[in-house]
């Protein structure tokens, strides 16, 4: 849920920070007679409009996924409020009521000067708006992005009040499970509000996903919640761990290329010292940021307080099972040093005894494909190829390619109401995303045949890279074209393995079946979105088709995995292992990680 203040707002990822724009003011009061009608067309209401005879717009506040909020003025007790209206077709979902309606009986119940109050769930006309108390402020993550690092001093008076506020709501046995910078909101004297209850859940009562769904943002959730298992109030304080490494060194402690790596670091790695990142930062809070981030719930702090006890006496206090786990990972240091310098001493040994190898890649490059051009008419080219692509790319190790299912949601939030991911979309998505690479292409009738083309330029310059075509006899050989095109951007990204050895890896993907590698790229897009059983499908129905295409089965395994159906996945994984032969070798190491874990 977007966090009200007066500079930015606060979002989920799928609701980035949106800078506040106050809409045109209007004179007198206007009447909600047009007030559903504005909302069906996501108008920006005019100052002085009057929402249920009871709040009256003073000015637009933002707008993010879920709706538009504005600050209103409550004509009934006389305050300020800030006022989110639900969009219509969100509204209509009774789950994301459910939400809303759990978020105001959870604060409700937590009444603490650093908890941000959620006052009611109202309709008018029709329209479904949330009320909340109206903060003048900033949230962390936007407060991070401005200030980088902060001093020790603030960065303490802030996680104290951080952990004041979750204190409270766990005494009232709520636990969060979403905490993050963008769920605090900052005002202009460093008073801090903890927002954003919608995922949680009573510690007595039941959640509102079962066991085994996984729920809160990537990047700060707890190695339990990765595990999809049940959490309790150790899960918010992995995360505050979380938020202050953020706090401290202004980054956190694991990202990777995808969402699924950043989720499954925490599980196998320590994070990066953080007096390496800021050697400013006191011993003691080091040590308290550690036992935060223990993986094992069980070495954590068992609660807020005693987190607020080591700050208080600037000190720290370990635990046995804390002091085990510390040890492990310096075993497990210790051991990958062993391993690293017997590699180094094996490479140096074949060093001398063969002539140096050619270099076969250039720096680390980011890829966005944007939605190819089907000018045939025939709807199995719409996502086949951007899916093709995307595999023969990666198959250089120095290329990854940005999720287009994520390029999307950042897309209709730059262009709201803009479908798809066409080029022009997908230059801002990348300006925006911080991605290098831009790809885009087409295809086209050809006599009996096709022309597929395809051109890559530079993100931020606009500089063309690269632009090719090749003809395909049938619908089948398209594949066999895209493999040569795929070729042609990894060497002109800077990959400098032979090219028939970048064709023959492409086409352990596209030798098989158009139609084949259409179904597969629907179900990777329904793997994407969480819609398992239309996924299944897919994957089957791309087996039905080619029965040798190792990477369907190796999604089928997945989808079977997220269901809880672990024998079929079990089994499933198994065929993949046995058809290793048409898979790029990511894939290889995706497919053989994800049956072993």
């Amino acid at each position: 849920m977007d966090s009200p203040s007066s500079g930015k707002l606060a979002a989920p990822p799928s609701e980035p920070a949106v800078d506040v724009t106050a809409p045109p003011s209007a004179a007198g009061k206007k009447r909600t007679a047009g007030f559903s009608s504005s909302i069906s067309g996501l108008a920006v209401l005019p100052e002085g409009t009057e929402i249920g005879s009871r709040y009256r717009v003073v000015k637009l506040l933002g707008r993010g996924g879920m709706g538009a909020v504005y600050l209103c003025r409550d004509e009934e007790l006389s305050r300020e409020v800030a006022l989110k209206i639900i969009r219509p077709e969100i509204a209509a979902d009774p789950s994301v009521l459910d939400r809303f309606k759990r978020e105001i009986q959870l604060s409700s119940r937590v009444t603490h000067k650093n908890v941000l109050r959620v006052y009611d769930l109202g309709e008018a006309d029709g329209v479904r708006f949330l009320t909340m108390q109206f903060v003048e402020g900033d949230d962390l993550s936007n407060l991070l992005k401005k200030t980088g690092p902060l001093p020790v001093p603030r960065l303490v008076a802030l996680f104290r009040q951080v952990c004041d506020g979750l204190a409270a709501a766990h005494d009232e046995g709520v636990v969060h499970r979403d905490l993050k910078p963008q769920n605090v909101m900052v005002d202009a004297s460093d008073h801090v509000w903890l927002t954003d209850f919608g995922l949680a859940k009573n510690l007595g009562g039941t959640a509102m996903t079962e066991l085994g769904a996984v729920m809160g943002t990537p990047a700060y959730m707890s190695p339990e919640q990765v595990r999809g298992q049940a959490v309790d109030k150790r899960a918010d304080i992995y995360s505050l761990g979380v938020i202050l490494y953020e706090m401290a060194t202004g980054q956190v402690p694991f990202s990777g290329g995808s969402v699924y790596e950043v989720m499954m670091r925490r599980l196998t790695t320590a994070p990066k010292p953080v007096t390496d990142l800021n050697p400013g930062i006191p011993a003691y809070l080091k040590k308290i940021l550690e036992r935060c981030l223990a993986v094992d719930p069980a070495a954590r702090y068992q609660s807020v307080p005693e987190i607020l006890a080591d700050l208080d006496a600037t000190t720290f206090r370990t635990t046995v099972r804390y002091e085990l786990q510390r040890r492990r990972w310096m075993l497990l240091a210790a051991s990958l040093l062993v391993v690293v310098a017997v590699a180094v001493a094996g490479v140096s040994w074949l060093l001398k005894r063969r002539p140096a190898a050619r270099p076969v890649a250039g720096p680390a490059r980011s890829v966005l494909i944007a939605d190819f051009e089907n000018k045939t008419g025939d709807p199995v080219f719409d996502g086949t190829l951007e899916a093709a692509f995307n595999i023969a790319l990666e198959d250089a190790a120095f290329i990854t390619t940005y999720n287009r299912g994520t390029a999307r949601k950042v897309g209709a939030q730059l262009q709201p109401g803009a479908s798809g991911l066409p080029e022009p979309l997908a230059r801002l998505v990348a300006a925006r995303e911080g991605v290098s690479v831009v790809m885009g292409g087409a295809v086209e009738p050809s006599g009996s045949g096709y022309t597929v083309s395809v051109r890559a330029e530079d993100a931020m310059t606009g500089k063309p890279i690269v632009s090719a075509e090749e003809k395909a006899d049938g619908k089948n050989a398209v594949l066999g074209a895209i493999a040569k095109l795929a070729s042609k951007v990894r060497g002109a990204l800077g990959d400098q393995t032979p090219e028939s050895v970048r064709i023959a890896a492409a086409e352990t993907y596209t030798a098989g079946s158009f139609d084949a590698a259409h179904d597969y790229a629907l179900a990777q897009e329904a793997s994407f979105a969480g819609k398992w059983d239309e996924a299944i499908r897919g994957y089957e129905k791309a087996i039905r088709t080619d029965p040798n295409m190792g990477r369907a089965y190796a999604g089928l395994a997945a989808a079977y995995q997220n269901q809880g159906r672990r024998e079929e996945a079990k089994k499933t994984f198994e065929d993949a292992l046995s058809r290793l032969d048409r898979m790029s070798d990511r894939e290889k190491f995706r497919t053989r990680g994800l049956y072993y874990v």
